[in-house]
This record gives structure tokens, sequence and C-alpha cells, in this order.
């Protein structure tokens, strides 16, 4: 077989070959013409591991493989010799091989009565099964999706839900609206698409409200390359989950109230179509049932990402987690005003964009100017009521991890209003010499 060539059913010899035949075999019943990507085509050892998650084969001996087991599968008898009517409510003998001889005996009966390949339905469920999220390293960063706003064109006021091609796909049809606020200056839409859907932006006590944290952490799990999809299905282990949502300690006892949350997800939708129609960012297909789960249980979800989602600025985890059970508004203000200081081409600028290097504006008027307004709103929302003093608000947006108030009556050059001027504490390197870091002018 040259190099050149997929391993088919007829050339397919060793087990790696055997699997990846059967894998293309698959993909093509699935997606008519389209290749199969080389990330869907199993190992042995990954289906292995899938086996002993999932079941759906048998983990033989073998002393001379390195690891010590191999792959075993059921292998039916020929079509021809149970097709017999009398034969149909009877069991079928079946038994267990290895992936050559179980190829083998497959290949050797005649092409008409062969039958699905003993290895078509383990691969077929392991492609349709999401990967795990890796384990994180506590001081991870991740890229935290942020709507660009264009302006608006007069035929042109919807925005693609995940538009493109994705693995020989068509773009989705369904279309959703961008939201009108995001107009409005200063606008953060990850937090705009999670208080449309209806997650409490407060919690009782200390803290941002649990569902919120879920939501926000759930999106930022996803990968920059699978935020084209018009969906992302991902398993994340508990024991993972738990760690992001309770950064302090897990306790079993925490599980019942976490169940709660996930069996919810489903329940926060956004009005689209003049609000005749939901749209829902997640929905939780899968979560471990026991009282006290293993924290290798595993909780799978899907994603749909708001319309234009784009890059955005790096966020620290470990702080996001630290801030979400300590105080929901500066949760809230951490993730708002990194999001606007990452601008790419105003406040981010090349420095080679060959090969993807870029760094912070020196010019400090080109960071956003956050008036007292939108700094309430960013921190509290659109419908908070209650009663909030000057103070109280400054206070939420005082001392943000890796954050700098700069300026507190700064202009803005465009628009003239007053307000703080909040910087990350890497720009300040670049452009310190230029400030004065008391807060004022």
């Amino acid at each position: 077989m040259s190099s050149e060539q997929h391993p088919t059913y007829s050339t397919a010899k060793t087990p790696g070959e055997i699997i990846e035949a059967v894998a293309r075999a698959v993909w093509w019943q699935e997606h008519g013409s389209t290749k199969c990507p080389e990330h869907m085509i199993p190992t042995e050892p990954a289906l292995r591991e899938h086996v002993r998650i999932s079941g759906g084969g048998w983990i033989g001996e073998n002393p001379e493989d390195g690891d010590g087991s191999r792959l075993l599968v059921q292998v039916s008898p020929p079509v021809a010799e149970i097709a017999d009517d009398d034969r149909l409510d009877q069991p079928v003998l079946r038994h267990l091989s290895d992936i050559e001889s179980a190829h083998a005996e497959f290949m050797a009966r005649p092409a008409d009565r062969r039958g699905p390949h003993p290895l078509e339905r383990l691969v077929r469920e392991w492609q349709e099964t999401p990967r795990i999220v890796e384990a994180e390293t506590r001081r991870d960063t991740r890229i935290l999706p942020k709507v660009q706003v264009m302006s608006v064109h007069p035929d042109r006021e919807r925005g693609m839900l995940f538009g493109g091609l994705t693995d020989g796909r068509h773009p989705p049809e369904t279309e959703l609206p961008l939201f009108p606020q995001l107009s409005e200056r200063n606008r953060v839409a990850i937090l705009d698409i999670v208080d449309a859907a209806g997650l409490p932006i407060m919690a009782k006590g200390k803290g941002a409200p649990l569902a919120l944290r879920f939501g926000i952490r759930s999106l930022l799990t996803v990968k920059p390359q699978d935020r084209r999809r018009d969906s992302v299905r991902l398993a994340i282990k508990l024991g993972e989950l738990a760690a992001g949502l309770y950064p302090t300690r897990w306790r079993n006892r925490d599980w019942p109230k976490l169940r709660n949350v996930l069996l919810e997800a489903r329940n926060y939708g956004m009005l689209i179509d003049g609000g005749h129609s939901l749209w829902f960012p997640w929905a939780v297909r899968k979560i471990p049932a026991e009282h006290a789960p293993s924290l290798d249980g595993l909780v799978v979800i899907d994603l749909a990402f708001p319309p234009g989602s784009a890059e955005g600025p790096l966020i620290d985890l470990a702080t996001l987690d630290q801030l979400g059970v300590e105080s929901a508004p500066r949760y809230r203000a951490y993730l708002a005003t990194h999001t606007l200081n990452w601008q790419n081409g105003i406040t981010r600028v090349p420095v080679d964009r060959a090969h993807g290097q870029w760094r912070w504006a020196k010019d400090v008027a080109k960071y956003p100017v956050l008036t007292l307004g939108e700094r309430r709103r960013l921190a509290f929302g659109d419908d908070d009521r209650k009663h909030r003093t000057t103070a109280e608000i400054e206070a939420v947006f005082t001392d943000l991890p890796g954050l700098v108030v700069v300026e507190r009556s700064a202009r803005d050059p465009l628009g003239g209003m007053t307000g703080w001027r909040i910087m990350p504490a890497e720009a300040i390197d670049l452009t310190g010499e230029n400030l004065d870091l008391t807060g004022e002018k």
C-alpha cells in the first residue's frame, strides 16, 4: 500500500490500519463524501480506554503487547447462517476475537453476506463521544469569547451563528440577531449573553451565583478552533469542573447544589425572532447519577456560541475562580474590564503579524474610558434597582487583579464623556513613564 493511500478493508493488515479503514468507512456513512478528519481516527489504546469507561468491547491479556492488554470484539456468524426463518428468534452465537482475527474472519466471507464490520459499532461510538477536556494547571489562562461589533448595515443587521465551513458542512442556516444594545458604548457581550439568558446576576451572601460561574466557565473551556462550529459538545470530568467552581475545597455535600445547577442549565434561554423563539446557549446532556459521585465522572455539555464570536482577552482562570467565590460585582468587573481593554488594532497592536506577535499600545488615550453609569451596569447588571453609592461602585473596580486605575477624570477623546481609565498592568510597563498612578490626570 502506497504511503499516499488510505487503508481500506481489503488492504488493511495491522490493527492500526484496520481501525483506520473502519473509521473512514463509518465517517463516510455518516457524512457522505466528506473526508474523515485525522482526529476522528482512533488508535487501539484510545478504543481500549473508551471500552474501559463506556463498554462496547473487552480487554484481554496479551503478553506480547507492551502494555499487556489487547482489544477484543464480538464476532457474529455470517449473515447466511442466521437468515433462515426458523432461526430468527433463536440466540445468535458469537465469539470474541482480537482485531486482526476478527477482520480476517470478516473479509473471508462473501461481500454480500458480511453484515457490519465487528469494529463498526465501537468506532462509531468513539467518534460520537466528545473528547474529555484536559486537566488545567491552576495558573492556566483561557481566551474569553468576545463579540466584535461592526458598523450596522441597513441590510445586514443579523449575525451568523458559527458561520463558515466546518468539517465540510454547509454553514448553518439559523441566524441570530445581534443584540441591539451592542451598538452602545462599552458593552461586554459575554455578560449580555448570560444576562439575557436569565442567569442570576447576584447571589444571596458572598460570591457570584453558581449558575453564572458555570455558564461562563463552560464557554471558556471550548478551544478557540472549535468556536466556529454551530455547536460544540465537550466532556469534562466532575473533578475538573469542581476545581473551578469550588477553588478552595470541594466536598461531596456540594454535589446536590451543583447537580441542580447542571439540571437547570437548559432552562436559560434568549428570546430571538422578535420574541417568537428561544435560543439556548448551552444544555447539559450527561451528569453523574450517584449521590456522591466519583470525581472522574463525566459532565457532557452542548454549547452554542453567540453570533459573531471572536477572540478576546486572556483570562487567568485561578483569579477568575477566586473572584467568583468572593464577590459577584468584582467577578463581573474583572471580566468586563479585561474584555473592553482588549481591542485588536487599537489597544493591541502588531509587532510581527507573520508570527502572530502583538503588544499593548503605548498611547494611553486609546484605552477605554468607563463612566460611573457604565461601571455600575457592568458590575451590577442593567436591571439593578438597588441604591448604589459612588464609593460602592468605585470599590468594585479598585485593585482588580492585573489592572490599574490610571485616571479617575479621564475624558473620552471621541464622546467627551468623563470617567475612569483602567489599564492592564502589562501595558503600564510600556506607558508608565508618562502616567501619574495616583488616580488623577
